[in-house]
């Protein structure tokens, strides 16, 4: 019993010894802060999302895979956001095609005598 409460105790010392001696790591960011991105890969980034969002497959679904030629300048991590984004911009244009429709029906019906 008195071996482990010395390895413990020993551990403990190397351990406290090691963690007040290691230099402090910088803080990560915070999700308010977004880092700079320059004008040109902005516009990349854009005709990226565009190039995904025209791509939506017959049953409506869009592929990841392969990646749209607007998009190979991008880092995998820009290439992800606008990607989902583009998702997004497709799901609305959808909803807002599917608006027009309806209230197109809508429209011919309170006309038809």
């Amino acid at each position: 019993m008195r071996r482990h409460l010395a390895a413990a105790g020993l551990l403990f010392t190397l351990t406290a010894c090691t963690t007040a001696t290691s230099p402090p790591t910088a803080p990560s960011p915070t999700a308010t802060e977004s880092p700079t991105i320059w004008p040109e890969r902005a516009a990349a980034i854009a005709d990226c999302t565009n190039a995904v969002a025209a791509r939506p497959a017959a049953d409506g679904s869009i592929p990841s895979e392969p990646w749209p030629t607007e998009c190979i300048t991008l880092t995998e991590g820009q290439y992800l956001d606008a990607y989902m984004d583009g998702i997004a911009q497709a799901a609305q244009a959808a909803r807002d095609a599917a608006q027009e429709r309806s209230d197109a029906e809508a429209s011919k019906d309170a006309q038809t005598p």
